[in-house]
């Protein structure tokens, strides 16, 4: 497997083999929506690139609170002000807009599309036309008109709703609103739902704080187990097998990433895995782990916070990592999208690889600095900032 640096030279050489970089517009307000020139533009990769002829890489951004989007086929759904909107993710043109104040981010089944609002109501309407199908007061809707309505989690599994607020977890059926079940001591947040397991997050204080992961039974909300270790989210699955980030309690514990293997159906821990040793713990632990396509993918932070590791699955522990891709500047966010990844550095900078090849697909700097999340959804990847969002195309992969 080659590795890639992002300097001059190779960025001219993936340019030869119709890789092109887009840079993202600045805010075109609201309701507006504008696609980039195919002129030369400046990235992170310090040299001028022309997306080649006939390519269609439409960029775009807008406005938008911070309510986490959700990114679905061709369609953007986001929070701007009092109106939830449907845009087209490509251009941006706006499809249409319902006045409500999002509480989470919006769920979809199939042409269902499921939000909760603060105002402590479930709604599902047409995804299509944002028709309103039907309305049901959320179960811990507060007492109070003046008290706005959160919720932990709000969620889909199959066809049924998990709206986790101040009532516990409630199962909802997406077909008529009608609750299934409810699960008062349910703790945590839901990391993910698997077959009858809900897999939860939640925080215990004490003499040392730590994050315990925890599953559920789907039926009765029984918890069936509670995982040794500090853990930071489910990364995933493979040959039977759950895999989460530990995170030690020491803070010269040695590794950049400590990553257990657990058993599903008990919650122990059937082996931990030690990856890339590092002389201090707390400033140069990993930034983000990501697994995907049967490899851990590592940024470290520091010296190595630019770099793109990765480790296959189950290697032995202290396996020396293969260094994939180099950009410019601390990464902050990986996602993983079929056979390609995307790259968020700390500048805005976008870079989408196929990974496989580890060619560069595109690069786009946007100007969500220290962005708060990455979404990378079929031929798409969203950059969201703290008050805008910016859409940018990824070309399909072309291989010889």
């Amino acid at each position: 497997m080659k590795r890639v640096t992002l300097s001059s030279n190779l960025a001219h050489r993936h340019l030869k083999t119709g890789l092109a970089a887009v840079l993202l517009a600045g805010t075109f307000g609201a309701y507006a929506g504008t696609p980039a020139q195919a002129a030369p533009v400046q990235t992170d990769l310090n040299v001028q690139l022309t997306p080649p002829e006939g390519s269609s890489l439409p960029a775009w951004s807008r406005s938008a609170d911070s309510m986490r989007p959700l990114l679905s086929g061709n369609v953007v759904y986001y929070q701007a002000g009092s109106k939830f909107t449907a845009a087209d993710a490509s251009k941006g043109k706006i499809k249409w807009t319902y006045s409500a104040k999002l509480a989470a981010q919006p769920v979809l089944l199939n042409q269902s599309l499921f939000i909760a609002t603060t105002q402590g109501k479930i709604v599902k309407m047409n995804a299509k036309t944002g028709k309103v199908v039907w309305t049901k007061d959320a179960p811990g809707k507060p007492s109070k008109s003046s008290q706005d309505y959160t919720v932990d989690n709000f969620m889909l599994s199959g066809t049924t709703l998990y709206i986790n607020d101040a009532k516990g977890l409630t199962k909802t059926s997406a077909a008529n609103g009608k609750k299934i079940a409810s699960f008062p001591k349910f703790e945590g947040l839901i990391q993910d739902i698997r077959g009858n397991q809900i897999f939860s997050l939640s925080v215990e204080s004490g003499a040392y704080m730590r994050q315990i992961l925890r599953a559920y039974d789907g039926q009765t909300g029984k918890q069936l187990w509670e995982a040794e270790g500090d853990h930071d989210g489910i990364l995933g699955y493979a040959g039977g097998y759950l895999y989460a980030r530990n995170i030690p309690i020491s803070m010269d514990q040695g590794y950049a990433a400590s990553i257990d293997q657990i058993d599903p159906k008990t919650g122990k821990v059937v082996k931990l895995f030690n990856y890339i040793p590092v002389d201090f713990m707390g400033g140069m632990s990993a930034e983000t782990v990501m697994m995907a396509d049967g490899y851990f993918y590592i940024v470290q932070r520091g010296e190595h916070s630019g770099d793109i590791q990765r480790i296959p699955v189950n290697a032995p522990s202290e396996t020396k990592p293969e260094t994939i891709a180099e950009l410019k500047g601390p990464i902050k966010k990986l996602a993983a999208y079929g056979k390609s990844f995307a790259a968020l550095s700390k500048s805005g900078t976008v870079s989408v690889f196929d990974l496989e090849t580890v060619n560069l697909q595109v690069s786009a700097s946007t100007k969500e600095q220290d962005a708060i999340a990455l979404l990378f959804q079929d031929n798409k990847v969203l950059v969201q900032g703290l008050d805008r969002f910016s859409v940018v195309q990824v070309p399909p992969i072309g291989r010889d």
